[in-house]
């Protein structure tokens, strides 16, 4: 059994556990607490875990947590996501709540990728069909779709 909040928050949401998740945020577990792969935000987003991700964002994550070793930021979730077949409605609603959650997307990794066009662009992706016409990319300030 975990010993500390943050220990119980970070197995939760590798688990997927939401009731645990929830009773971790109520002990005041820190919800920018990381996993080895980043952030418990970006883990619940890759993983298209989207009551979560809406529950850790309410609980006061920071979409904009870059990684130290690579820079990137939980919307690299969604990109982790692509091979995911289907599912574009879970992807997109994820989006919705990043950007809502004011989630930067003109942040670059350390390598100097975008992820928003790694997301929107790839063709393995399909909210590339759909993140042309998708009013919170067009309201969000990102020139390759306005």
């Amino acid at each position: 059994m975990p010993k500390t909040p943050k220990d119980r928050l970070v197995r939760a949401v590798q688990s997927g556990c939401m009731a645990e998740v929830e009773a971790s945020l109520a002990e005041r577990a820190n919800p920018n607490s990381r996993t080895e792969r980043g952030t418990v935000l970006r883990f619940a987003v890759s993983r298209l875990w989207g009551d979560m991700v809406h529950r850790l964002l309410a609980g006061g994550a920071d979409p904009n947590l870059k990684d130290p070793a690579t820079g990137q930021t939980a919307l690299w979730g969604l990109r982790d996501s692509l091979f995911r077949d289907g599912r574009v409605a879970e992807r997109m609603s994820m989006l919705d709540a990043l950007l809502a959650a004011r989630a930067d997307i003109n942040v670059r990794s350390q390598w100097g990728g975008s992820v928003l066009i790694d997301v929107t662009v790839d063709p393995r992706s399909n909210l590339a069909l759909m993140a042309p016409s998708h009013c919170a990319i067009r309201g969000a300030g990102f020139p390759f779709f306005a």
